[in-house]
């Protein structure tokens, strides 16, 4: 479980983070800012090439400004 301030997700801006010893991006967008690519947010699923392989996804739970995200 990691624990994340909304305020510093800046729309097209990701950030890395560590959850469960786990490399995770996180990020406001639809899309996959370097090639473009769309995933499912809540499944991970490949929905548009160049994707062609789903992502693990996350659990994510925000309580005001306080995001838990959980492997």
């Amino acid at each position: 479980m990691t624990q994340l301030d909304f305020s510093v997700l800046v729309e097209g801006k990701p950030v890395a983070i560590d959850v469960d010893g786990v490399a995770v991006c996180v990020a406001r967008v639809g899309e996959c800012w370097l090639h473009g690519a769309e995933f499912d947010l809540r499944t991970g699923q490949a929905l548009t090439p160049p994707a062609t392989e789903s992502l693990k996804s996350f659990k994510v739970n925000r309580n005001g400004n306080q995001l838990t995200i959980t492997n």
